[in-house]
């Protein structure tokens, strides 16, 4: 779309070239749409180019951001459509610079434009998730996720949410106080090109999260790790007989020892080979008036299960 206007330049990113030309993947599939068109490759600038008449021409280039510096790349670059493919393998700090490169013309009539599309989860998936996905599709059903386009909103910053910067219409937010991020769900069942019954096949191969969520396009299923985000944890000291809780949103609170109740949990294996899963022994104490539990000491190692026993005792 819009590459018979002239200069006009849209750049498909992933984390890595390979990925962008695996079989299959959209610089492979460039090769079959564009070979019989009048579009000139450039294996340098990994770029077709488009004749637009007069000597001018638009551009599809393609581009890689592996580490958050490969960003500078593409500085003084000038791009009407950005699309980042895999967005949960970048850090939000890729995806956030890579607006500064969406610019055009004030004459041209090209809308600026930026999509991403990803799975869910990923190694940068919680930002994605938190940035795109809001609670209300978490909390639907099934059906409900999948019938229709969700959004999200963020304050402007900019006018305070009012709408107006210096008395006027504010250009930031466009006078409604808010900017919009829109989300599109997405399963199998909506890619009427693909084999499905050899798909899901593959699929049962892997671990049931990442299965679930490639089969389903399903945000709302967590890892099952984890799960305890690092703001809910606080800490203590011990002096003598008596522990002191700190807690930033209330005081201090100062516990004798007699008022805990102690226990031992063991998540074992059973192999000392350097590749075996870890036997992990830790000792809590519970102070149930406060509802507070207190991470004591934790033994994570490798060990065969004579040790384990001698371990928990210990």
């Amino acid at each position: 779309q819009y590459v018979d206007v002239p200069n006009y330049s849209a750049i498909l990113i992933r984390k890595s070239m390979p990925d962008l030309d695996k079989a299959g993947a959209i610089m492979d599939r460039c090769r079959g749409w564009f070979a019989n068109t009048e579009a000139k490759w450039s294996e340098r600038d990994m770029t077709w180019s488009f004749p637009t008449g007069g000597g001018t021409f638009s551009r599809l280039s393609f581009g890689a951001i592996d580490i958050p510096k490969d960003k500078y790349k593409y500085l003084g670059a000038e791009y009407q459509f950005i699309g980042i493919d895999e967005l949960v393998q970048h850090p939000q700090e890729v995806y956030s610079y890579m607006f500064s490169r969406l610019r055009r013309l004030s004459d041209s009539g090209v809308p600026l434009r930026f999509r991403s599309a990803s799975n869910p989860g990923g190694v940068h998936g919680e930002w994605v998730k938190e940035k795109f996905i809001p609670q209300e599709y978490l909390d639907a059903s099934t059906t409900e996720q999948n019938s229709k386009v969700w959004s999200t909103r963020t304050d402007c910053g900019e006018c305070n949410s009012t709408g107006l910067f210096d008395g006027q219409e504010c250009i930031y937010c466009n006078g409604v106080g808010y900017r919009e991020c829109w989300f599109v769900p997405s399963r199998i069942n909506d890619n009427p090109s693909l084999d499905r019954r050899e798909y899901l096949q593959s699929l049962i191969n892997l671990p049931p999260v990442e299965r679930y969520r490639l089969e389903h396009g399903d945000w709302t299923i967590a890892e099952s790790g984890n799960i305890f985000k690092p703001e809910w944890l606080r800490y203590y000291t011990r002096r003598g007989e008596h522990y002191t809780l700190h807690r930033p949103d209330q005081p201090d609170l100062t516990i004798a020892i007699q008022e805990l109740i102690f226990f031992v949990t063991a998540d074992t294996a059973s192999k000392e080979k350097t590749s075996a899963d870890f036997t992990c022994i830790s000792t809590w104490a519970f102070h149930q008036r406060s509802g507070s539990l207190i991470l004591i000491h934790t033994l994570m190692t490798r060990m065969e299960v004579p040790r384990i026993a001698e371990a928990i005792l210990n």
